[in-house]
């Protein structure tokens, strides 16, 4: 089925010059949640639709936590811990896959690093400053702490800054507000489906990088200009500014 979807929204989205990324994961998981509600007996509420993003999963595997893209107890302290809050930044990146690890968001970065360290810079930074957003939009610093409020900006960022577009400064700034509306789409998001009983999985990601990545920009050296291909940003920048410099060359 995720095969089909995936067909057909790239089909959707080819006239529209934009990719379906995880759309087709978000359809089909809402589809069997909301049509299979035997499925979410082991879920339990640990929130209120006030403070909720989505649900806790009720199952531990030694000393983490499997998630599915969900909130973790409420946890309101007076004093902020800034180190829990580096903390969660760094395990978003294993909460792309539900799960709140260090060691595997460690060995994800180095994976991703090695494939191209602008992305992973870009990645980390997405989830950093999502988490810092996330503090003035929740009081339940247990699912910042958790990774919970990073890991779709982490996907926002990657995608704007440099998968998608050719890594320029504006590239960069499109991303850094991308990332801030993502955090706002992820508590809006959370709010609309939580009494569900929903997760929100990429939601935010999806809606807020297909909203950015049909921007277009104006002439000059520092616009906006679609990757050509798959290859890596640090050889889609390096190609870009080569083929800049042989442009000004002719026109002197």
């Amino acid at each position: 089925m995720s095969a089909l979807v995936t067909s057909g929204m790239a089909n959707l989205c080819k006239g529209a010059s934009l990719p379906p990324m995880t759309v087709p994961f978000n359809l089909i998981d809402l589809l069997l949640f909301i049509c299979l509600p035997s499925a979410l007996t082991h879920l339990a509420p640990t929130v209120s639709a006030q403070n909720a993003t989505t649900f806790n999963l009720a199952a531990s595997n030694n000393d983490s936590l499997i998630v599915l893209n969900a909130t973790v107890p409420v946890i309101t302290e007076l004093e902020l811990d800034w180190i829990m809050v580096l903390r969660g930044s760094l395990v978003s990146m294993g909460q792309v896959y539900a799960v709140e690890s260090i060691v595997c968001s460690i060995i994800m970065y180095m994976g991703i690093t090695m494939f191209s360290p602008m992305l992973s810079i870009a990645l980390y930074g997405g989830s950093l400053l999502a988490s810092v957003c996330a503090l003035g939009l929740t009081d339940n610093y247990g699912a910042i702490y958790s990774g919970l409020w990073g890991y779709n900006s982490a996907l926002t960022a990657g995608a704007i800054a440099v998968t998608f577009y050719i890594p320029t400064l504006l590239s960069v700034f499109n991303a850094a507000m991308a990332i801030v509306f993502t955090a706002a789409a992820q508590r809006a998001f959370g709010l609309v489906l939580a009494p569900a009983g929903l997760p929100i999985l990429t939601i935010p990601f999806v809606v807020t990088s297909s909203m950015f990545l049909a921007v277009t920009s104006g002439a000059g050296f520092e616009r906006l200009i679609k990757a050509p291909d798959g290859r890596p940003p640090e050889h889609q920048r390096r190609r870009y500014k080569k083929s800049t410099i042989q442009s000004e060359a002719c026109d002197v």
